[in-house]
């Protein structure tokens, strides 16, 4: 009879229940965004068919593994006594390392602070012992104690000492349930995930000093940059980490990811749980549209490649070797999604200084030569009056930009054309291979804009470095600078906050961050805020660099356009 009953209804009254559920479904889309639900479930039934072959477990780590592999620095010209010297040093600070991870896995959290310690306080008297003041002479020491100042270094630059060492304590001071978790994803095989890990570190050292025991979980990536990368049936390692992060209760939010390749495919399992996501990396234009980040959890405190964009092209506007209609040479990669992103917002700009749209050529670095079967030649930059050469994080890209620059540096006509990177170029070691001249061949020629660099002016900018030396013992970057402004909000808000702290929360409070409700930056003499819509950093502006070589002939370094003296690229 119910089944009777319900048919004798529904014939009757089919109009009135189609137009109620009509009703109930259009609600349901406009209110509660179940456009977002209906492509999520249809993402989950796909997913649930790819296969994976990382495994979460082994590309994260809050201090029971390494996941960077660093590998002690090789100088060729030192002798072979230093070398001998060098490494015994190393294999003792990497042992102590092994066993602060070994007892953090017994859960021996204190004996692990203890050897973490132990590792800090003897590279910290080191340094102390041998670092002679205010000298740009580097050999004044004895060949084994130069080794161990060296080696002392480079083992407080390794950002998980410091992290896995705040998490053990941590993990010491709050059996009640007191600490706040985030995690932080980067790629661990690029130096890039080295410096934002070592802006986290100072950030997460401070935290503590507050009151505030932040608990920090590190993820690798990979920069999706696997054998299967172009496999859309295979879930990739972002992806992996993502459903991972978003399914820990525990995770607060995220710093991260470097590469926007990597965050684009990520963000969809970061919006379904209200995770906020900071990133101090991933410029791709208009990514919280382009990666349906539905719940707008998505922000970063580096600008885009709008902007970045924009900077580039205004520096050709005024560069008074172009002539009205200048021929541009454009590379780029177009499956690359940073790459493609600034090649798009370039071409944009550009045409705003050229009365010609058809002035420039482009060319895709993953098509237009294979670098294995081909060698570059002259024509591919005869008719160019300027270059603008974008490459994404991967080597492949990076190799093929450093050819280009290399020719141009040879090339007998076109050696003092303009030529504008990609900020990716900034940490490309391009320069290992040339010779003082080539070198010297860049200086304000070669110009790259980036968001932050450490001889910007401002208070906030001298306190950082001298906060970030005593940590690493070495110079900060940009990406390091944003890490650590991206890591020292959050706390900023954990520290604030006089209720339970969730996912929402936190959300919430970035999102005040607009207009008069910006915060003053702890990086530069900028305020911080975010764009209500995209999530982007509005406030900050950007630096153009130049290559300038060192007066103590360690290498070449980047300084800011305006500030260069031609006698930092002519002292030997």
């Amino acid at each position: 009879w119910i089944f009777s009953w319900t048919y004798f209804l529904i014939r009757r009254y089919w109009k009135l229940i189609s137009g109620i559920l009509f009703s109930i479904i259009v609600i349901w889309f406009f209110l509660f965004n179940g456009f977002a639900q209906c492509y999520f479930w249809w993402l989950d039934a796909r997913d649930y068919f790819k296969p994976s072959s990382f495994k979460p477990e082994f590309l994260t780590s809050s201090g029971r593994m390494s996941l960077l592999n660093l590998q002690l620095p090789v100088d060729k010209e030192k002798s072979q006594t230093y070398e001998e010297k060098a490494n015994e040093k190393w294999k003792f600070y990497q042992d102590l390392k092994k066993d602060g991870m070994k007892k953090f896995n017994e859960k021996n959290y204190q004996e692990s602070l203890n050897v973490f310690d132990e590792l800090i306080k003897d590279a910290d008297t080191i340094i102390k012992k041998y670092t002679k003041p205010n000298s740009l002479d580097q050999d004044y020491l004895p060949v084994d104690k130069q080794a161990f100042l060296d080696v002392a270094k480079e083992a407080l630059r390794d950002p998980e000492v410091w992290l896995f060492r705040n998490n053990a304590k941590v993990y010491e001071n709050t059996s009640d349930g007191s600490s706040f978790t985030i995690a932080v994803v980067v790629p661990s095989n690029d130096a890039a995930g080295r410096h934002i890990l070592q802006g986290v570190a100072l950030a997460q050292n401070e935290a503590i000093d507050r009151g505030v025991y932040l608990n920090v979980i590190i993820a690798d990536d990979k920069n999706n940059d696997t054998n299967n990368k172009d496999d859309k049936d295979t879930m990739q390692p972002s992806e992996v980490i993502a459903k991972h992060l978003s399914e820990n209760p525990k995770v607060l939010a995220v710093v991260g990811h470097y590469a926007s390749s990597s965050t684009c495919p990520a963000l969809r399992f970061y919006t379904r749980k209200f995770i906020p996501v900071i990133s101090p990396s991933s410029t791709v234009y208009g990514l919280r549209s382009q990666c349906f980040d539905f719940n707008k959890v998505f922000f970063r405190t580096v600008t885009s490649t709008k902007n970045e964009a924009s900077e580039l092209s205004d520096y050709l506007k005024n560069e008074s070797s172009l002539s009205n209609n200048p021929h541009i040479y454009i590379y780029y990669q177009e499956k690359d999604k940073f790459s493609f992103s600034l090649f798009e917002q370039f071409k944009e700009a550009l045409n705003n200084i050229s009365n010609d749209q058809n002035t420039s050529k482009t060319f895709d670095l993953s098509k237009a030569f294979d670098m294995d079967k081909t060698t570059l030649d002259n024509s591919q930059i005869d008719d160019a009056d300027g270059l603008a050469i974008f490459s994404g994080a991967g080597s492949n890209g990076l190799n093929k930009a450093k050819k280009i620059i290399e020719l141009s540096i040879k090339h007998k006509s076109k050696n003092n054309i303009p030529i504008v990177g990609s900020n990716t170029l900034y940490f490309a070691n391009l320069f290992d291979e040339l010779n003082e001249d080539e070198r010297k061949n860049l200086y304000k020629r070669f110009v790259i804009a980036v968001d932050w660099h450490p001889d910007i002016d401002g208070e906030e900018v001298k306190n950082f470095k001298k906060s970030i030396n005593s940590l690493i013992h070495g110079e900060a970057n940009f990406r390091t600078a944003l890490a650590y402004e991206s890591t020292s909000l959050l706390v900023d808000i954990l520290n604030k906050s006089e209720q339970k702290v969730t996912r929402r929360y936190i959300k919430n409070e970035l999102e005040k961050m607009v207009g008069s409700e910006s915060k003053r930056s702890k990086v530069s003499s900028s305020s911080l805020g975010f764009d209500s819509n995209t999530g982007d950093q509005n406030q900050f502006s950007k630096s153009l660099v130049t290559p300038a070589l060192q007066s103590n002939k360690s290498g070449i370094r980047f300084c800011i356009l305006e500030k260069c003296k031609a006698s930092s690229a002519e002292n030997s």
